[in-house]
């Protein structure tokens, strides 16, 4: 996806994601920031954010 977004000139993903998943992609170093508020949503059962995913050098 990296080089998909950097020859397309895509600068972020927006993605929503489980608090889990949350805490996977910031375990794995990648550079991400809470959309909003950051407040927890229910999408069914499952706790969810928002998260915007810089394409950038830090990736």
């Amino acid at each position: 996806m990296y080089d998909y977004a950097k020859n397309n000139g895509i600068k972020e993903f927006v993605t929503v994601t489980s608090v889990v998943g949350e805490r996977i992609v910031k375990r794995s170093l990648i550079p991400c920031t809470l959309i909003g508020t950051g407040a927890v949503h229910l999408v069914g059962n499952t706790k969810s954010v928002v998260l915007c995913i810089a394409v950038d050098d830090r990736f």
